[in-house]
């Protein structure tokens, strides 16, 4: 299970990936920004997607990464795997 903390670490590592993708920094408000709402479009959802396995260990499927629609969601999904 994630510790408090590292969640927090992953949250601000996805917010700086994703803001680098759209070019524009993104505050904590975008956690509960649709994507689409964000500019974020499905190409970019996989490289976020890749991102965590790399840096995390995370794994998703295409379904999984198909049902993300804002960053709570994904953070949901980190946690689910997590516990």
């Amino acid at each position: 299970m994630l510790m408090m903390e590292n969640r927090e670490g992953i949250k601000q590592s996805l917010l700086e990936l994703i803001g680098d993708l759209i070019e524009q920094p993104l505050g904590e408000e975008a956690v509960d920004e649709p994507f689409a709402a964000l500019g974020v479009d499905s190409l970019m959802s996989l490289q976020v997607a890749v991102h965590l396995e790399r840096e995390f260990g995370v794994h998703f499927s295409e379904e999984e990464i198909a049902a993300v629609s804002k960053l709570s969601d994904l953070l949901a999904l980190i946690d689910a795997k997590n516990e």
